[in-house]
């Protein structure tokens, strides 16, 4: 196979055993490949997996799908259909997602992608100024994506909870009225856009046209020194705490009404339930994305995860994998904003969603 791979395996470790490819296309059913060293002879070499990834990424992205990969390291043993945070090995990156902070359903305009890189800038000084190498930086179609070398950290609990951290205070000293990081791209199982496809959200239209996922830049060879990633991910968050004072927050805060945490299981309270789920669009924040399906949960009624998933798969950021992990970690103790999760939070959502609607809703695409 002729195909010129470097691009697309900048971010991939082409010395890995296992590989997952997802193909998303809003509609359609998801697709997925794991391409894996196990069905091959000891001897032989990875040519034959690299080129089954890059010719499967370009006909999936050919056919109109969005196509991602898994970027950090996943099991050698691994022997699934679909890789979950406990599959994943190693931390080969902390994945920095900058994008627009209004939710939009269409390409970005040049405008639109240029606050990303100059965000994108204004993170990659402060981390340099932390002793942080220079980052992997791809514009994703419709903003920036940079990518901290890890070294294949092992993927513990405790590393997750730092980076989802890590992402949260990044993006309370660095959002603003154009753009904003992701604070939900933590998790080891983290899905990418791979470089060389293309990115397809929405309808292209003059001045918001489809774009390829391309490399802006990449690190330097890395040299004899390397830090020490533990130490340097303690420290900057130790900076980014700097100033931080923990937020009272009052149990009513969220809820608009008092709401048991379960409601009675019968028909009226379901359809009353969906009623307020589907005012929130399904591409809301990733952020927002998690205590809405956990509200729906913790309504205990016959039916809620089939609801929440029947909700969350109309948004084409939607995988089953992610669905899965989601409902798998809901714990009915963990604190929204205002409290418990419950069903407030939904009431609190729909609430918002209500209210945007009635402003106008989201007009970035118009």
């Amino acid at each position: 196979m002729n195909i010129q791979r470097e691009p697309m395996w900048e971010l991939i470790d082409e010395h890995a055993g296992v590989f997952e490819l997802r193909g998303i296309r809003p509609g359609l059913p998801t697709r997925t490949k794991i391409i894996s060293w196990q069905p091959y002879p000891e001897d032989v070499s990875l040519e034959p997996m690299l080129d089954d990834f890059t010719e499967t990424a370009l006909n999936w992205d050919a056919a109109g799908y969005n196509v991602y990969a898994v970027f950090n390291n996943i099991d050698e043993d691994f022997s699934g259909s679909n890789v979950t945070d406990k599959d994943i090995e190693a931390r080969r990156y902390i994945f920095i997602d900058i994008d627009r902070a209004k939710k939009a359903d269409c390409p970005a305009t040049d405008a639109e992608v240029q606050h990303a890189i100059d965000l994108s800038h204004k993170i990659r000084r402060f981390m340099a100024t932390q002793g942080w190498l220079e980052p992997l930086v791809v514009m994703s179609g419709n903003g920036v994506h940079l990518y901290y070398y890890l070294s294949y950290m092992p993927n513990t609990q405790e590393l997750t909870q730092k980076i989802r951290e890590f992402l949260q205070l990044l993006g309370e000293k660095f959002d603003n009225a154009h753009v904003k990081v992701d604070k939900g791209v933590y998790n080891p199982s983290r899905i990418t856009k791979v470089i060389g496809t293309t990115a397809k959200k929405g309808i292209e239209a003059p001045g918001r046209p489809y774009r390829k996922v391309k490399i802006l830049s990449s690190p330097a060879a890395y040299g004899l020194w390397m830090p020490c990633f533990s130490a340097l991910l303690k420290q900057t968050l130790s900076i980014l705490r700097l100033g931080k004072k923990p937020v009272a927050r009052p149990n009513t805060s969220m809820v608009s009404k008092p709401k048991s945490l379960a409601l009675d299981d019968t028909p009226n309270n379901l359809a009353k339930v969906t009623k307020l789920l589907f005012k929130i669009s399904p591409d809301c924040d990733r952020h927002d994305w998690f205590p809405i399906v956990w509200s729906v949960l913790s309504t205990g009624l016959t039916g809620a995860e089939e609801l929440a998933r029947d909700w969350s798969i109309q948004s084409d950021r939607y995988t089953e994998t992610d669905f899965t992990n989601l409902i798998r970690d809901y714990d009915p103790s963990v604190e929204g904003q205002g409290g418990k999760i419950s069903v407030g939070t939904l009431y609190h959502y729909a609430k918002i969603a209500e209210k945007t609607t009635g402003q106008g809703g989201n007009d970035e695409c118009e």
